[in-house]
Parts: structure tokens; C-alpha cells; sequence
């Protein structure tokens, strides 16, 4: 516990003694792909358009669950444990609430994994699938550094939000493949897999 303790520390110290104007710009804009103010208009806007082009609200309910379930978690083990922030007087920006674990980090996991989760069901190319997955994990991992340069949060906050972000997009997916391996209605496959992930679908795991 003392040596996660001092590696936070020391690795909050080095993002702060590298700071640089233009990226402390850039880091601000690109920390709010896990918030929930990004977030929410996203699963919207994926769920309508997936409803509208292929008539199935599945990709909605499979992104949903993943923000909101990332949310409560995080909610709920921030106040249960109640870590406090890193210092304000080395923070860019104000953040209230306690620390751990990260809310972005945990939110970012889980909605952009489902999201590759979906994409990867109706992309036909194993490479294309493969770029999916770094492009949802490069979004992952950056907001999470984010939180470190910007000193919202501490390393293992950042750290434990990936993990239980990552471990709720599994458990939905999970959950998705395995209520739809009931009996579906003719045609009802055919819809969905053209944009969400099916138990015969190979997403693969990008961890």
C-alpha cells in the first residue's frame, strides 16, 4: 500500500514538472472523450443511428448499460472509499468529488470498448476489426493519462477505473451474448448483427 502510495506521488510529480501550455490545452479538450457530457450524446446518437439505418435498438441498450453501470460504479466506490484528490494547488481545473476510482477512466473503458464491440460486429475485414480495437484502446488509454497530466486523479485512481471499466463491458457483453442466445424471432439476427455484437461474433478483447 506505502509503495502504490509513493508511485503515485512520483508519478504525479513527473506530469506536473512536464507540463507545457499547448499541451495542457490539448489535454483538457481531449479528457472530456470520458465524460459523461461527451458520453451520453454518443450512445444516443449511435443507438439512433443504428435504429434508423437497421431497425434495432440493441446497440442503444448494449452502450447504456455500459455508461450507466460505469457511472454507478464509480459513483458508488468513490463515496464507499472516499480518496481524496491530488493536492489543488497542482490540479488544471477544478474537480469535486473524491478520487477513486477515476469516473473518466472507468466511464472510457467500458462505453468506447462496447462501442468497438459494435463497430467490430458490422466491419467485415479482420484488419479493419483490428484497427477498431486500437483506435477504442488509444481513446482509453490517452483520457486516462489525461487525468494524470491534469492532476484530476491519482495513478492507481486511473489504474482501478480501467479495470472495473473493463470488467463491466464484459459483463454486459456477456450478459447481451447470452440473452441473445435464446430463441429470436426469423430475421431478428440478420438485423442485429448488422450492428451489434451476436454470441457467433468474434470481437476478440483488446486486453
Amino acid at each position: 500500500m506505502i509503495g502504490a502510495l509513493a508511485l503515485d506521488r512520483t508519478v504525479l510529480d513527473w506530469f506536473v514538472a512536464h507540463r507545457e501550455p499547448w499541451l495542457s490545452t490539448v489535454f483538457e479538450v481531449v479528457t472530456v472523450l470520458g465524460s459523461s457530457v461527451f458520453l451520453i450524446p454518443l450512445v444516443v446518437a449511435v443507438g439512433a443511428w443504428c435504429w434508423q439505418r437497421h431497425g434495432t435498438s440493441r446497440p442503444f441498450a448494449l452502450l447504456a448499460a455500459s455508461y450507466l453501470g460505469a457511472y454507478v460504479m464509480s459513483q458508488s466506490l468513490k463515496a464507499i472509499i472516499g480518496r481524496p484528490r491530488p493536492p489543488v494547488g497542482v490540479a488544471i481545473g477544478h474537480y469535486a468529488g473524491y478520487a477513486f476510482p477515476s469516473g473518466h477512466a472507468t466511464q472510457v473503458a467500458a462505453v468506447w470498448l462496447m462501442l468497438a464491440a459494435v463497430v467490430v460486429a458490422a466491419v467485415p475485414s479482420s484488419r479493419h476489426k483490428m484497427w477498431v480495437w486500437v483506435a477504442a484502446t488509444s481513446t482509453v488509454v490517452v483520457v486516462g493519462i489525461t487525468r494524470l497530466y491534469l492532476a484530476a486523479h491519482w495513478l492507481t485512481d486511473v489504474l482501478g477505473g480501467w479495470a472495473f471499466g473493463s470488467l463491466w463491458f464484459l459483463a454486459v457483453l456477456g450478459a447481451a451474448k447470452a440473452i441473445s442466445g435464446r430463441r429470436e424471432p426469423p430475421g431478428a439476427r440478420a438485423r442485429i448483427g448488422a450492428c451489434a455484437p451476436l454470441p457467433s461474433t468474434p470481437t476478440g478483447s483488446p486486453n
